[in-house]
């Protein structure tokens, strides 16, 4: 079988009725997190993982013990027919592109700053941009697994100035970075945040980048189907509460 081209007009203006409507039926009044037993997938990167998901799994513990949450990555190309679909029920980090038509929260604005060793021979007190430009860098995404959007971002600042970076290593995982750039000498652009976790766990030290960026927005992306959902609703806000807390 295959459509008509009427379904094919309307097919948007149906689903977003149906959305509405799942949502209103699935809304729950008075939602008790105590009671609740539900399993619930939340695409994020490694980054906001590490920031966030500890201080969130605590809470949850503590007042929502029967949600069960799964960790997947992200697909920014791909968050809307993502969450429309039914793959997952939140989306959270930097996710410049993401489709109008979504519902989106900021929950914090994250500083990057530029990270090295301890005691690397080319640097001292600050970081100018011909160091920047010289040292390479370990860059998060490769042709396999494409570009983070952080990285993307990064790459057009610098392009807009007429400065480039040269990639030393290229990972699948941020969490690799500052043990990495701890051991080498290698730096790396990561969100402050993130590097706060490991100023106690490897030996860094931290420089403001040698050029204007704005502080990386980290946002949550819902869809209309999970908007009016009290499991949703009282989780998005256990969220916020977190990164407000940090």
């Amino acid at each position: 079988m295959e459509p008509t081209e009427r379904a094919l007009e309307v097919r948007i203006a149906v689903r977003e009725a149906l959305d509405k409507i799942e949502g209103a039926l699935t809304s729950q009044t008075g939602f008790d997190p105590g009671q609740a037993r539900l399993s619930i997938t939340i695409g994020t990167t490694d980054y906001a993982s590490f920031v966030l998901m500890p201080s969130l799994l605590r809470k949850l513990e503590q007042e929502a013990p029967g949600l069960t949450i799964t960790i997947r990555p992200p697909d920014p190309a791909h968050i809307r027919e993502w969450l429309e679909e039914g793959a997952g029920e939140l989306v959270i980090g930097f996710v410049p592109d993401a489709a109008g038509t979504l519902k989106s929260s900021t929950l914090y604005r994250d500083p990057l700053v530029c990270i090295a060793r301890k005691n690397h021979p080319d640097l001292k007190k600050t970081m100018d941009i011909d160091s920047y430009q010289n040292l390479r860098h370990v860059i998060l995404g490769s042709s396999f697994t494409g570009l983070s959007t952080l990285e993307r971002t990064l790459d057009d600042i610098l392009d807009a100035q007429g400065a480039t970076r040269s990639a030393g290593v290229r990972i699948p995982s941020a969490l690799l970075s500052p043990h990495i750039v701890a051991s080498t000498d290698m730096i790396a652009t990561l969100p402050t945040r993130f590097v706060d976790q490991f100023r106690d766990i490897v030996p860094l030290q931290v420089f403001d980048l040698p050029f204007r960026t704005s502080p990386l927005p980290v946002s949550m992306i819902w869809h209309e189907r999970t908007h009016q959902s009290g499991a949703m609703t009282w989780l998005r806000q256990a969220i916020r509460n977190v990164a407000k807390a940090y």
